[in-house]
């Protein structure tokens, strides 16, 4: 939250150097980007699985396509009921 505070006031400040369009452009094009990425699992993606790798390297490249294979395609971490049941702890 704070960052869109801080890009809303240097959109402000640059507005009477020119700047506020070519601003604009590019923090909407990093928006939109990273809601694809956010979103990727549930809206099919096809880049996601890559870029949640080169960011979380903890396991293989394929098991992003895997969870979702396994667990499904399911907004904000939410599960289906029945693959928690099968889940041991």
């Amino acid at each position: 939250m704070l960052y869109v505070f801080f890009i809303s006031r240097m959109i402000e400040t640059t507005a009477s150097m020119g700047w506020r369009g070519p601003i604009l452009a590019s923090t909407s094009a990093v928006v939109l980007a990273n809601a694809s990425v956010a979103f990727g699992a549930f809206l099919h993606v096809p880049y996601a699985g890559r870029i949640y790798y080169r960011f979380y390297r903890q396991s293989p490249p394929e098991a992003f396509d895997h969870n979702l294979a396994h667990y499904g395609r399911r907004p904000l971490g939410f599960c289906k009921p029945e693959a928690v049941s099968t889940l041991s702890l």
